[in-house]
């Protein structure tokens, strides 16, 4: 690890004529660029700044905080301000698709991973496939070329478009950065925000003064595998709260987690099973885009005029065309937004990783110069 020189601070003599807190923050600043203080390196603190400096310690810190606002500093709780290392980025990813045999090219997952791949690509970033087609009790160890690609060496971050139970397996032991998509609340998961969602669906059905609200899910009512409530579940406790009426016929979704192949063919099903009801709810949330595609199917092929009537709130990935032959409204989510947050989690990864790394060992500092 560098180091640097402690007497590097009295080079700088204030000058009476010009603002203190530019010249500070204008010296420091050279330091940091011309690599006199070599990334990591832990700063005097601001009171033994201000006396070698002769002003206020007030000063120092305005100057300081200039300099954390450009990204040169960064100040952590509790140990000191640092200078900020020079952005850590994914050179090489690799993107784990357990069950990759099931995506399509309309799946939610094979939009998130090609986005991931443009993002990655736009970075400089290499990224590879690894897909999985194992069954899942045997998806807890890493498919043999991804364990071959990390023993190598070959990637170094892990990247998973979708969560599974059994990864996490062997995702625990690895001390690579890693990003997971999904619905639970994990360090490493970027999770859908269920709840933000379900604003939506209620802001569109008081906006269309709707008395009355269905929905068909293809996610079950109840919890997890990780005893985490669903999204169905989680739909359903809002729905008892929010004054609409409802009915437990209205609200279908399968009695278990269904296989993505399965899903547009129990959203027509479902479909048909509401319109058998005597009555129909005035509006219908359909989720997610394989139900939807399914029930719209049946909705359109429904003979009488029962479901003309029926307002339909469809979920639709803002980068993606989304056509229905049924006028409806969209409940915009963006593929591209989710992947940069992804991303982010996995820079944060980087950046903490390398900090405890590399840190510079707390010594005197501060009395070399006092």
């Amino acid at each position: 690890m560098s180091e640097y020189d402690p007497e590097i601070w009295s080079r700088l003599r204030l000058r009476p004529d010009l603002p203190r807190q530019r010249q500070i923050a204008d010296f420091v600043r050279s330091l940091v660029v011309s690599g006199a203080l070599p990334a990591h390196t832990r700063l005097p603190g601001q009171l033994a700044l201000a006396r070698r400096w002769q002003t206020d310690q007030c000063t120092v810190n305005k100057a300081l905080t200039v300099l954390v606002a450009e990204g040169l500093l960064s100040r952590e709780h509790g140990l000191g301000t640092f200078v900020r290392p020079h952005r850590v980025q994914p050179t090489s990813a690799a993107i784990y698709l357990a069950r990759g045999n099931l995506l399509e090219r309309i799946d939610f997952r094979y939009l998130l991973t090609t986005m991931l791949q443009q993002l990655l690509a736009q970075s400089g970033a290499v990224s590879s496939i690894f897909s999985d087609f194992r069954p899942e009790p045997e998806l807890s160890t890493p498919p043999p070329e991804l364990a071959a690609a990390l023993k190598a060496g070959r990637v170094n971050c892990l990247i998973c478009p979708s969560s599974n139970l059994h990864i996490f397996d062997w995702l625990e032991q690895s001390d690579l950065p890693q990003v997971v998509a999904g619905g639970i609340d994990r360090p490493t998961i970027v999770s859908f925000d269920h709840d933000q969602g379900n604003d939506l669906i209620f802001e569109w059905a008081a906006r269309h003064r709707l008395r009355s609200l269905g929905y068909l899910s293809g996610q079950h009512f109840g919890r997890t595998m990780w005893r985490y409530e669903t999204s169905s579940e989680r739909f359903r406790q809002r729905l008892i709260d929010s004054g609409l009426e409802w009915r437990e016929e209205w609200l279908i979704a399968p009695p278990s987690a269904l296989p993505d192949t399965e899903m547009e063919h129990f959203g027509y099903r479902a479909a048909l099973q509401l319109l058998a009801q005597p009555e129909l709810p005035e509006g219908l949330f359909l989720y997610p885009d394989p139900v939807a595609r399914g029930a719209l199917q049946a909705l359109q092929s429904a003979s009488g005029k029962r479901a003309e009537h029926l307002q339909l709130l469809l979920p639709r990935n803002r980068e993606l065309p989304y056509f229905s032959a049924r006028p409806c409204a969209w409940l915009e989510v963006s593929i591209r937004d989710y992947a940069e947050a992804m991303l982010a989690q996995l820079q944060l990864q980087f950046e903490h990783r390398e900090l405890r790394r590399r840190l510079v060992p707390m010594t005197l500092i501060d009395a070399t110069i006092s």
